[in-house]
């Protein structure tokens, strides 16, 4: 009754996002709305890995992503984080803590490859 639509992030935030995502919109997502713990960001440094690409990217997260108006929202009778907003600009894109904005490639978990 709340959610405008809905998908789960086992492939990846990104490729969900794309998935949701239409022509006439598309979503700005805020880095420091992702609630990224510090030790998350150190190991992925010590792993020589990119925080940002493994939250956007890797799957198996088990988590729902949804859009909901600001309404409904205040309505929703659950708890939820919310990450973004939805917008008429067509892209999907993300601003960094520093203020910087870059597009979010459509990449995910890949089930089947060919070899």
């Amino acid at each position: 009754d709340y959610a405008t639509s809905a998908t789960d992030i086992t492939d990846g935030l990104a490729s969900e996002l794309y998935t949701i995502k239409k022509n006439d919109f598309g979503f700005m997502i805020y880095e420091d709305m992702l609630n990224i713990k510090d030790e998350y960001k150190s190991t992925a440094k010590k792993l020589n890995l990119n925080y940002l690409d493994l939250i956007l990217h890797v799957g198996e997260d088990f988590e729902l992503l949804f859009t909901i108006s600001k309404e409904n929202l205040e309505k929703l009778p659950i708890d939820c984080i919310v990450i973004g907003e939805v917008t008429d600009s067509d892209v999907v894109e993300l601003t960094l803590e520093n203020g910087f904005v870059e597009r979010i490639k459509n990449e995910g978990y890949e089930h089947y490859v060919s070899e």
